[in-house]
């Protein structure tokens, strides 16, 4: 196929068939796609909702809704009656308005823009997963998958139940000797799977074929009987070798020492008939005995080979033995990978659940197969056009999916992408898909002009990658579209270079540097560099012109990027910058459960998960978020009385997580301990806190959702900063940063740019000699393998070291893209040295030398002869003068002091509920934390089954329960009992079910108030499912006012204590248990699980306290508001005397049909009180 034609977004026809739009970095590929959107509606006539957009990220879809509705607005704005000489304007789009001047008739492009504009909500445009869950549940059928599946980002849990339980089965039944041989390699389940990561997905293929460990553990007894024959009639002489040899000293030291005790464990191995493990074998092979001679006495690789010689080895015998020994491991590890393959998904699929993987493996496979044609047909007959994004991330489940969908010749199929930016192989993406797009495609287009980077810039990125093979094929040179006065930096002399090329000087003594020590003389170097462009004295930047004049601006810190390998450098760089005053935040895709933050959570939270534990209350005071210094934190350790403070306030705290949930508490921490005071006056105050708040977050939200207890919820936490736990949402957020260089892994920046760009770690090697058990590579065909030890291994290894290599050149391509204005590329000679490649082997070594080594003066004259071209520099790095920082005036003094801001901190319109409300009771004295609700000993997953225990998690079993439930079948005996078990078993409970079911039956079939005039005796299984509604949800608008005024109307019910003062404002939301309506009249029930003592304790007084306890009156209040409006609504005669029957608060514990009545408390509130409560949330007269 000839080379691509240039595609125009305004011109170039729209084609049926696949075409395969290259693009570069700047060229516009979002903006081409939402022109392809545009004009497909415009000239082709097709609707919003035919056209398929895919893309890779949640942020990538909303942008590119938003942009392409404004595009249509755009459009329809100028397509106006009358408006044809209009349409050219200033600040308008020319382009666009000569496009629409030749689309035809202007009655029909607007009708065609105004449906569009109203179908806009439909237009599909979802990440590759949102695709593919959509076509699997709309054709449930074709695709043979469940009709609802919940989709999960974690089957970390379900993975490892599954290698956990492969361990069992397949080691457990292994006889000693064998079992032996694989525990030496693998402690446990965890590190067998680390040993084939990754081979799980069935988007490559496993090799070796599956092998037999009965046959593997066969070769190991053959081998193990020749080994054993040999050391009998002449092995034990190497012994007596080996002595000599350390007596002459022609043995390493580690050799010297080890040898020995290999020895011996050999030796005891074979007396005992027991299999020796690899290490006690592998040292008399004849390559490890040859390592293990001293070059000190033997200097030459000949005389080595001569006292070698004079050993009595063992003739191969050992290298048999120890591929035994492999072909055993190898076995176990290939059967692991096909049980993975086969029953992951099923295991998560038993759930109820799918991961996002499966999602694309399932949609392909469905696709693929014979039936899958009407599949096929029916996707294809809803969309006629697809335009995926970012293809060049794609893999070959995607691409089958695309091509067996869209690919038939009749649909318009766009793949856009940049090859050269491929840069996610380690999540799965593999260009060889791409690759194979390109061969198929029916048009290759490329986007031929760069809208980012200044022309100088351009012109001398496209000299560095001249003729440079990248993504297969050589680079081609893009035009810029800018002109030179667009924007530019001028230097004080007049200098524009747009790339330069900066080289560390020579090493000391004429060596080569080393990683380290270059790392710390760049690293340093820019740091001084960014202080000359940002600093007011010496020489500096002076403008960057952008159409103002001439008059241009100083650069600012966030015009500046520093791109970085990894998070570890890029702390180490925010460090450096810190340190002389320059503001620098870290920006990448790093888990918020790797900040400090989270690992000062897992020193305070187990301290209130267990506060009578002093050693853990002493380890959590020790955190900085309590202010405390070394004297302060040995005076209160050492304080009886002071500590048993901070244990109260940690029982309370703990009582709060019980019973409203960890939010509610995390923020009263916060709170009372002022830990926001304690981290208000460090430099990176809001980072910390943004970090803390985003923990929170995350914590209740699994928290609410796995239903866990307090100890699961730490236990949770630890895994996740361990690493072992997937969470979504978990990326560090950003905080305030915008005044602020950005320093950023390369990874994280593609897609980004900035006005100057440092590159100091392309330097970095870009690949590393590792010993891996397990290479994933693609072969001769194209075909990705995921190889555990075939006979190809070592080809392969080599194979993935070729693809590592050819993916971090793609990312230097993407790191010197980053720039606009001007990218620095810093070179230092960096030796090589075992198993440290040298920079030769880097990313810029490849572009700078062709992968070639040179010595230093040829390095100097090849790196000035590219500084010496046009909008080129060149920088020598030799001794580094102290480096000053002081910043310039941003509009003012940047130094001084904020205005005094008018808004309030506290805000006035906010969503609350009655558990916060009820926070504003005051605190818990320690007598009501011991009574508390639902407070009891705890609850992990693994307690021992209790008749009914303590706990929120039990209330909630109940609550959904009772919701779920129709209260006749729980009054009689048809509820199947594992039913109920297995609800319990999901809250982590582990509950006598037939207490549990002989509460439910006492529940509803106890009369709630008989023998009352105004409420009639009745049970719950007496009411009419018909006028049931179960879990009420109500949103209550409330004026700004304060809790005073609550407090002087509700003072007067003994059930209600007094709310400490808050401004409040703006929607109070909650839920009902149960609205019911009984022989005319509507009542409120809202039930109770709470624990208040033995049978007896369930008195009227009893039931009083507690509900003055736990503001269970202002809470019924509330209630009784909310069903007064909402009965007003719907009925057109209603009155609350007569409509409205009161309220009950059922405490389950204590009700039995034998006692009616008792347990529940009943009151009918003041109907004047309930509407003056209800002015008072409206903002009217009390």
């Amino acid at each position: 196929m000839s080379g691509p034609d240039n595609f125009d977004p305004f011109w170039s026809p729209i084609l049926p068939g696949i075409n395969l739009i290259e693009a570069s970095a700047g060229t516009g590929k979002t903006f081409s796609i939402v022109m392809l959107v545009l004009r497909a509606v415009v000239e082709l006539g097709l609707k919003i909702d035919e056209i398929q957009v895919v893309t890779y990220t949640s942020a990538a879809t909303d942008e590119l809704r938003e942009r392409v509705r404004a595009r249509l607005l755009e459009a329809r704005q100028q397509v106006a009656e009358d408006a044809t000489k209009q349409r050219k304007h200033a600040g308008g789009d020319d382009r666009l308005a000569d496009w629409l001047a030749a689309a035809g008739p202007d009655g029909r492009v607007r009708q065609r823009l105004d449906l569009a504009l109203l179908d806009i909500d439909r237009a599909p445009i979802q990440t590759i997963h949102a695709f593919c869950q959509t076509v699997l549940q709309e054709q449930a059928l074709e695709s043979g998958q469940l009709f609802d599946l919940e989709v999960t980002a974690d089957v970390t849990a379900i993975r490892d139940r599954l290698v956990e339980d492969f361990w069992r089965t397949r080691l457990y039944p292994l006889a000693p000797r064998y079992a032996r041989l694989v525990c030496s390699s693998f402690a446990g389940p965890a590190q067998l799977y680390r040993s084939i990561a990754g081979a799980e997905n069935l988007l490559c293929d496993v090799l070796p074929p599956p092998l037999s460990i009965h046959d593997a553990c066969s070769e190991i007894d053959l081998s193990l009987a020749s080994l054993r024959t040999w050391w009998s009639a002449g092995g034990r002489g190497l012994l007596d070798w080996l002595v000599e040899m350390r007596r002459g000293g022609y043995l390493l030291a580690a050799a010297a020492d080890d040898l020995p005790r290999l020895a011996d464990e050999l030796v005891g191995s074979l007396e005992q008939d027991l299999a020796p493990t690899a290490e006690t074998v592998a040292w008399m092979t004849e390559a490890a005995l040859l390592a293990s001679l001293s070059g000190k006495r033997l200097r030459s690789q000949e005389r080595k080979n001569e006292i070698l010689a004079t050993a009595p080895l063992s003739g191969g015998i050992v290298d048999t033995y120890l591929a035994a020994v492999a072909g055993l491991l190898c076995a176990l590890r290939v059967e692991l990978a096909h049980f993975l393959r086969s029953g992951l998904s099923v295991g998560v699929r038993h759930r109820g659940l799918i991961g996002f993987d499966d999602l694309i493996t399932g949609l392909a496979e469905a696709v693929s197969k014979p039936s899958g044609a009407s599949l096929c047909n029916q996707v294809g007959a809803r969309y006629r056009m697809a335009l995926i994004d970012e293809f060049q991330d794609t893999d070959s489940g995607q691409w089958s999916i695309f091509s067996r969908l869209f690919g038939t010749g009749k649909h318009y199929l766009y793949l856009i992408g940049d090859p050269k930016q491929a840069i996610y192989r380690f999540r799965g993406a593999d260009i060889y898909s791409y690759f194979r797009a390109r061969q198929q495609a029916d048009r290759r287009l490329t986007l031929q002009y760069n809208y980012r980077a200044h022309p100088g810039l351009m012109t001398a990125v496209n000299r560095l990658l001249h003729d440079v093979p990248i993504a297969g094929q050589l680079y081609r040179p893009v035009q810029p579209a800018k002109t030179a006065d667009q924007g530019r930096l001028v230097e004080s002399g007049g200098d524009e270079a747009g790339l330069i090329y900066c080289q560390l000087g020579p090493a000391l003594n004429d060596k080569h540097w080393s990683s380290e020590t270059a790392g710390e003389a760049i690293g340093a170097w820019v740091v001084g560099e960014v202080a000359r462009l940002l600093g007011d004295g010496g020489p500096r930047c002076l403008a960057e012109v952008a159409g103002d004049g001439g008059k241009g601006r100083t650069l600012h810190p966030e015009d500046i990027a520093v791109l970085v390998r990894s998070n570890g450098e890029a702390a180490v760089y925010q460090q450096r910058f810190r340190r002389l005053g320059i503001p620098a935040v870290v920006t990448g895709r790093h888990s918020v459960f790797q900040t400090s933050e989270c690992e000062s959570l897992l020193q305070v939270l187990p301290a209130i998960v267990r506060p009578t534990d002093r050693d853990l209350l002493k380890t959590a005071l020790s955190c900085d978020w309590f202010g405390l210094d070394g004297a302060q934190h040995y005076r209160i350790g050492a304080d009886d009385a002071a500590l048993s403070v901070i244990q109260q306030r940690f029982h309370l705290y703990l009582t709060r997580w019980r019973e409203q949930g960890f939010l509610p508490m995390f923020t009263g921490l916060l709170r009372d301990e002022q830990i926001h005071l304690a981290l208000a006056h460090r430099p990176d105050a809001r980072r910390r806190l943004t970090n803390i708040q985003h923990l929170a977050e995350l914590i209740q939200q699994h928290q609410r959702r796995g239903h866990l207890s307090c100890d699961q919820t730490v236990s949770w936490l630890q895994r996740a900063a361990e690493g072992n736990e997937v969470v979504e949402d978990a990326l560090v957020r950003l905080a305030d940063d915008g005044r602020a260089l950005q320093v950023v892994t390369m990874h994280s920046a593609k897609g980004l740019e900035f006005a100057v760009v440092f590159c100091p770690s392309l330097l970095t090697p870009s690949y590393q000699h590792r010993d891996l058990s397990v290479v994933f590579a693609h072969d001769e065909t194209g075909r990705r393998v995921c190889d555990l030890g075939s006979e190809h291994f070592a080809a392969h290894r080599e194979r993935e070291l070729d693809e590592e290599r050819e993916e971090n050149l793609r990312l230097a391509y993407v790191a010197i893209t980053r720039a606009t204005l001007r990218c620095y590329l810093l070179w230092a000679d960096i030796a090589g040295h075992g198993q440290r490649p040298s920079s030769f082997t880097s990313p810029l070594g490849q572009l700078l030398f062709a992968g070639m080594a040179a010595d230093y003066a040829d390095q100097v004259a090849r790196l000035q002869n590219l500084g010496s071209r046009e909008s080129c520099g060149y920088r020598l790095i030799e001794a580094l003068p102290p480096v000053s920082y002081r910043p310039h005036a941003i509009g003012g003094s940047l130094a001084g002091p904020r205005p005094r801001g008018v808004r309030s901190l506290q805000p006035v319109r906010t969503r609350t509920s009655f558990s916060a409300l009820a926070m504003l009771g005051g605190r818990h004295t320690a007598e009501r934390a011991v009574a508390a609700f639902d407070e009891g000993t705890a609850t992990s997953g693994d307690e021992a089954e209790t008749p009914l225990p303590s706990g929120a998690r039990f209330g909630s079993v109940v609550h959904e329960i009772l919701e779920e439930y129709d209260f006749g079948e729980l009054a009689g005996d048809d509820i199947d009992e594992r039913l109920l078990a297995d609800r319990c078993r999901s809250f982590g409970l582990a509950v006598a079910i037939p207490a549990l079911r002989e509460l439910l039956r006492r529940c509803v079939t106890t009369p709630l108030l008989p023998g009352r005039e105004r409420a009639p005796n009745f049970s719950l299984a007496d009411l009419d499912g018909r006028w049931l509604v179960k879990e009420m949800a109500f949103t209550l608008s409330l004026a700004s006012g304060s809790t005073q005024q609550i407090n002087e109307l509700l003072t007067v019910d003994p059930a209600c204590s007094p709310l400490s003062h808050r401004d409040i404002g703006g929607y109070l939301t909650g839920f009902i248990d149960l609205l019911c309506r009984h022989d005319g009249r509507y009542y409120l029930i809202d039930y109770k699980t709470n624990q208040l003592g033995g049978d007896d304790a369930y008195g009227p007084e009893s039931l009083l306290a507690a509900m003055r306890s736990h503001h269970y009156g202002l809470q019924y209040w509330l209630y009784t508001v909310v069903l007064h409006r909402s009965l007003r609504r719907w009925l057109p005669d209603y009155r609350y005397e007569r409509h409205f029957g009161g309220v009950f608060y059922p405490f389950l514990r204590g009700m039995h049909p034998d006692s009616p009545g008792d347990s529940v408390y009943f009151t009918v509130p003041d109907g004047d009180r309930v509407v003056r409560l209800e002015r008072c949330f409206a903002g009217g007269n009390r």
